[in-house]
């Protein structure tokens, strides 16, 4: 008779904050896949390997598609971090796992695996930063319970070669809120580590956000929190 295989799980993140937790609970250790930031271990019965995409849809779907590649075969994918809240119910740290994915480019909408609970609402994959709040008011009245920028690019790619994927993603900020502007976003290197120089300069150009970038910093945190604890407790149903 032959031992029944192990499962293989890929774990995606956008940015290295998003991921170390996860690295550090599962004991992974770095591994060398082409052109891929990758951590691999073991978890129960499960073989586990998690990337780092970097931000954008773009890169999702590039180092996604790498990692495929170069890991096959997976069985399960799951996407891990955070996003930002629209539906005025859904508050900082709060879990999002949505019953739809939209990609807003081009319109596709995908239906990722619910686990780690019932799934609700639709996320949003745009590479737009919107500040708007009427855009967002919008996209709240259309059932878009939160945003992000890549999940429905993983799942595009996950979905094209018939791999199950499911999403913990954990509110860290309110899309439309002013203080994340694309100012901000330049303080962090694409894959979310952060950029000194640009920190240094846009503090001593801007002193009295620094109350309000403490807020950002801790809803992140939390955020990132629960979506790894969401992520974790969701492992023994795979």
């Amino acid at each position: 008779m032959h031992a029944e295989r192990r499962r293989s799980i890929a774990i995606v993140a956008a940015m290295v904050p998003e991921l170390q937790p996860l690295v550090r609970a599962l004991g992974l250790a770095p591994a060398s896949l082409p052109g891929v930031r990758a951590f691999r271990g073991a978890h129960g019965q499960l073989d586990v390997v998690a990337i780092v995409t970097e931000m954008g849809t773009r890169a999702a779907t590039d180092v996604t598609t790498r990692l495929l590649d170069a890991a096959s075969p997976i069985d399960h994918v799951l996407v891990v971090g955070i996003c930002g809240g629209v539906a005025r119910e859904i508050g900082i740290g709060d879990l999002v796992v949505p019953a739809r994915v939209v990609d807003e480019a081009s319109g596709c909408v995908l239906r990722p695996k619910p686990l780690g609970g019932p799934p609700r609402g639709v996320l949003l994959t745009t590479d737009t930063l919107y500040t708007d709040p009427a855009i967002v008011a919008r996209f709240a009245a259309d059932g878009i319970v939160a945003v992000d920028m890549e999940t429905a690019a993983i799942g595009m790619v996950c979905a094209a070669r018939g791999i199950p994927w499911s999403v913990f993603r954990a509110v860290s900020d309110r899309a439309g809120d002013p203080r994340v502007d694309t100012d901000l976003v330049g303080m962090a290197n694409a894959d979310g580590t952060p950029n000194p120089g640009t920190i240094a300069r846009y503090l001593l150009a801007h002193p009295g956000r620094i109350p309000g970038l403490i807020r950002l910093g801790r809803g992140m945190r939390a955020g990132v929190k629960r979506s790894t604890s969401a992520l974790l407790a969701a492992l023994p149903s795979i």
